[in-house]
């Protein structure tokens, strides 16, 4: 008892508001598929892709939105590019849009919220059902 106790003070929470300028648009309803973490030569970098949800209330107005969440953790005595020592994280907006008739673009997916996603062979982000 007294082990398992210990193994709980292990973990523990912590805030890690996204960087000034790098944050998602606020949705619910969305999907969040972890990604493989990266390593690099001063850090690990644990990643996320979040899919859709609703806009507004109501559950109303779906988005096709899809956002890159990074977690990035630097290793033991390192110093990130950016002067961090400390845990940081930062939202990015990805735009995937594939050629239509004449040149026009359109987008990717339907928006829709809901819904499940799951990243198939690392490569594929599946969204099923829910919403749109």
């Amino acid at each position: 008892d007294q082990r398992q106790r210990q193994q709980r003070s292990i973990w523990t929470w912590k805030t890690i508001p996204p960087e000034a300028g790098h944050r998602a648009t606020f949705v619910y309803g969305a999907s969040l598929t972890t990604l493989p973490t990266v390593e690099t030569d001063d850090a690990y970098v644990g990643r996320a892709l979040r899919f859709g949800g609703f806009r507004s209330g109501g559950y109303c107005n779906e988005t096709n939105e899809l956002w890159l969440l990074s977690i990035k953790h630097p290793k033991e005595g390192c110093v990130g590019p950016n002067g961090y020592s400390e845990t940081i994280a930062y939202w990015e907006k990805i735009e995937i849009e594939r050629s239509g008739i004449c040149g026009n673009t359109l987008p990717m997916a339907t928006p829709r919220a809901y819904h499940t996603a799951t990243l198939v062979r690392e490569k594929y982000l599946v969204v099923i059902g829910g919403t749109s």
